[in-house]
């Protein structure tokens, strides 16, 4: 009891010139082997985020394993924003280089929608044109050009994200029809007093099932926040770059009060 006391007084006594840090004590620190507590680091010496990595392993992704340096710091102190994976500016999730991606669809998708209006009445292509029929009350763009560039700006992980919902799903559904063969089994083998072997395997089979489903759910889970996170930051952005090109009349009708209301909202989902 001593001796662990006295670890355990070890890490409450261990002091850094960061006021920042603040140490803590858990369950398992007495018998932590290393004991120590790390320093904040820098903004230049944050991790890379994972995913942005050029060689990503599979089952590192797949079990969480990126998370263990983060909750190793944190069992030992307080986390500080410092601590969190950096993501570096013009990476495939820096939020203006997405965002730049959806400019680019929500453009491309309204020059299509504009071509297919101006061929459809035999107009003239030209940019005369083009802002003619925008203050035409018959022209609109389709309710789901904000919605569907948005979608194919963040295609891949929309489509991972659908794709583990998926097979957790499926996984589900298999499970109980595992689960209803074995239980044949078992009370053939009762009447019968013979123990037959494939039970064996659908007891293995189920377990695994189990943990593909479990392990389905939480990458459907993490891929699906990470999503929101995108399409919030996109949305943000956006918002904010259109409130700074406001015409006299668009200010007049949006106040700032509105546009800030609108920032609230989005925060809020």
């Amino acid at each position: 009891m001593s001796f662990s006391a006295s670890q355990s007084s070890d890490i409450e006594k261990e002091s850094h010139s960061d006021p920042r840090i603040h140490p803590q004590r858990r369950l398992l620190t007495p018998f932590l082997i290393d004991k120590s507590i790390p320093r904040i680091p820098e903004d230049d010496e944050r991790a890379q985020f994972p995913f942005l990595q050029r060689k990503r392993h599979f089952l590192n992704e797949l079990f969480f394993l990126w998370c263990f340096p983060v909750l190793k710091v944190g069992y030992r102190r307080t986390l500080d924003p410092n601590d969190m994976f950096k993501i570096q500016p013009g990476s495939h999730v820096d939020v203006d280089t997405v965002t730049n991606r959806f400019y680019t669809e929500f453009e491309s998708k309204k020059d299509k929608y504009e071509k297919k209006y101006i061929k459809s009445h035999n107009l003239e292509d030209s940019e005369e044109t083009r802002r003619i029929i925008k203050s035409n009350p018959d022209f609109k763009y389709p309710s789901n050009l904000l919605l569907f560039s948005l979608l194919k700006s963040i295609k891949k992980e929309v489509v991972l994200a659908v794709v583990t919902r998926a097979l957790a799903e499926g996984a589900g559904t298999t499970n109980p029809i595992l689960i209803r063969k074995l239980i044949k089994i078992i009370h053939k083998g009762a009447a019968t007093q013979q123990v037959d072997k494939t039970g064996y395997g659908f007891a293995v089979g189920i377990a695994l099932m189990v943990l593909f489903q479990g392990l389905m759910f939480a990458s459907n889970f993490h891929l699906g926040t990470f999503v929101g996170s995108e399409a919030k930051g996109i949305l943000t952005k956006v918002l904010v770059d259109k409130s700074f090109k406001l015409s006299r009349e668009a200010r007049l009708k949006y106040s700032p009060s509105d546009i800030t209301s609108l920032l609230v909202w989005l925060e809020v989902i």
